[in-house]
C-alpha cells in the first residue's frame, strides 16, 4: 500500500495526475456520499426501523457539527493557489473550529431531550465522524498542490477501512455506541499513520501562529462557515421537524426516500470538485469566456443527471429501495419524485456557491441562509405535522429552490461586473 502511495507521490504529468484526481476522487465521493446509505441498510436490517431513526438524527447532527468544524476552509484553501496563507495558518483555524465542533456536539448529544441511549448514539457517531474535519485540512493542502489524487487515495482507504470495520462490529455485538468508538480509535490511528510522513513533502516549514493570518483567515472564513452552519441546518430541517413531531419509524422513511438525492450531488461533485482550482485560474486571469464555458458546462451535467434520477426514481427507485431496505414504500412515489427534484437543484446551488467563493462573494451567502431558514421555520411544523413525509419532501424542495434561485442572481451580478 505505501509502495503505491510513494509512486503517486512521485507522479509529475499533470495529465496523469488529473486523471488519477477524477478517478480517485469519484471513489472517495462515492464512499463519503453511500456512507449513510450503506449504515442504514445495515442497521435496518440487523436491528430494525426504530434505530435505524437514531441513527438517521445522528448522522444529521454529525454533518451539522462537522459543517462548524470544517469551517469552509477546504474550498477557500484550495483555492488559494498564491499560498496567501501558509498550512499552519489553516491548522490554526482548523483547531479553533474543532473546539466549536466538539462543544457543539456535545450539546446537541446531550441537551436536546434525547433518552440516555439516543444521545450516546448521537455522541458517539458523531465523534467518528469527527476525524473528517481534523483529516480534512491536511488533505486540503494536498488539494491546493495539485494533488488531489493523493488527498483521494488517502481518503478511499480510510473510509474503506473504518466503512468494513463499522459494520462487521456492529453485525456481531448490535451494539451502536460500541461500534462508534471502536470505528473512532481504529480512524484516527489510520489518519495518523497515512499522513504524518507525505505531508513533509508538501510543507517544510516549522507551523507556528501568526496571529495577523489567523485574524484575517478569521474574517474571510466566519461569514462561509456561518452560512454552511445554517444551511446545513436548514437542508436538515426536515429530519428535526419529524424528529421532534413525529417518530422513528418516520424518520427511517424519510431517510431512505432521500437517500437517491445524495446521488445526484455525489455525481455531480466528482465532475466539479477536480476543477475547483482550473475555475479560480479563470477568474483570476479574468479568462471570463472559459470561466462562464465551463460554469455552464457543470449546471447543464447537474440537470442532465437529476432528470436521469427522476426518470430512473419514477420507473424502478421507489421499489428497488423497497426491496433494499426491506419496507414498503408503495404511497411514497410523489415523496420521491419531489425530492429529487430537490435534489438537482440543491447540488446547483452547492456548485455556485462554490463560484461565489471563488469569486470572493461569500458574504452574500449568509443573508441568504438566515432569510430562508425563517421561512423555512415559519412553516416547517405545521407543514410536517399535517402532510407528514410528503410535507418534509414538500419543505425540502422549496429550501434547495430558494437557494439556487438567490445564488444564480449573484453569480449572474457578478460576473456581469466582472465585465464591466
Amino acid at each position: 500500500m505505501f509502495a503505491l502511495i510513494n509512486r503517486i507521490i512521485d507522479e509529475k504529468d499533470e495529465r496523469v495526475i488529473l486523471k488519477r484526481s477524477a478517478f480517485f476522487n469519484l471513489i472517495a465521493s462515492i464512499l463519503n456520499s453511500t456512507l449513510s446509505t450503506i449504515l442504514l441498510f445495515f442497521i435496518t436490517r440487523l436491528s430494525g426501523l426504530n434505530v435505524a431513526g437514531m441513527f438517521s438524527i445522528a448522522f444529521a447532527i454529525s454533518y451539522q457539527c462537522l459543517s462548524l468544524g470544517n469551517f469552509g476552509s477546504r474550498n477557500f484553501q484550495a483555492s488559494d493557489v498564491k499560498h496567501v496563507y501558509s498550512f499552519g495558518d489553516y491548522i490554526y483555524i482548523r483547531i479553533f473550529s474543532a473546539v466549536l465542533m466538539y462543544s457543539m456536539l456535545i450539546y446537541y448529544s446531550f441537551m436536546s431531550g434525547y433518552s440516555n441511549e439516543k444521545a450516546m448514539v448521537v455522541f458517539s457517531f458523531g465523534l467518528f465522524k469527527s476525524i473528517d474535519a481534523i483529516e480534512d485540512i491536511v488533505h486540503g493542502e494536498y488539494h491546493r498542490n495539485n494533488r488531489l489524487d493523493i488527498a483521494s487515495l488517502l481518503l478511499i482507504i480510510r473510509y474503506a477501512i473504518a466503512i468494513s470495520l463499522f459494520i462487521i462490529v456492529y453485525a456481531l455485538t448490535r451494539d451502536f455506541i460500541f461500534t462508534s468508538f471502536l470505528s473512532l480509535f481504529v480512524t484516527i490511528v489510520i489518519f495518523i499513520v497515512e499522513n504524518k510522513t507525505i505531508i513533509g513533502k508538501f510543507y517544510h516549514d516549522k507551523i507556528r501562529f501568526n496571529f495577523a493570518n489567523f485574524k484575517s483567515l478569521l474574517v474571510i472564513l466566519t461569514p462561509i462557515c456561518i452560512s454552511n452552519y445554517i444551511r446545513m441546518y436548514v437542508t436538515n430541517l426536515p429530519k428535526y421537524v419529524i424528529d421532534d413531531s413525529l417518530n422513528e419509524i418516520a424518520q427511517s422513511y424519510f431517510s431512505i426516500l432521500i437517500m437517491p438525492v445524495f446521488i445526484i450531488n455525489l455525481l455531480s461533485d466528482v465532475i466539479f470538485r477536480p476543477f475547483i482550482t482550473r475555475l479560480s485560474t479563470f477568474w483570476n486571469d479574468d479568462n471570463i469566456h472559459d470561466f462562464v464555458k465551463m460554469l455552464f458546462i457543470q449546471l447543464g451535467i447537474i440537470v442532465l443527471l437529476t432528470l436521469i434520477m427522476m426518470a430512473g426514481g419514477y420507473i424502478i427507485g421507489l421499489k428497488l429501495l423497497g426491496l433494499v431496505f426491506g419496507v414498503d414504500l408503495s404511497s411514497h412515489m410523489a415523496s420521491l419524485m419531489i425530492l429529487l427534484l430537490a435534489g438537482g437543484f440543491n447540488t446547483a446551488s452547492s456548485f455556485l456557491n462554490l463560484v461565489l467563493i471563488i469569486q470572493g462573494q461569500q458574504t452574500k451567502f449568509t443573508a441568504v441562509y438566515i432569510i430562508t431558514t425563517i421561512i423555512a421555520i415559519a412553516i416547517a411544523t405545521p407543514l410536517i405535522m399535517r402532510f407528514e413525509i410528503i410535507g418534509a419532501s414538500l419543505l425540502y424542495l422549496l429550501i434547495c429552490f430558494t437557494f439556487f434561485a438567490c445564488f444564480a442572481v449573484f453569480v449572474y451580478r457578478s460576473i456581469k461586473n466582472k465585465n464591466g
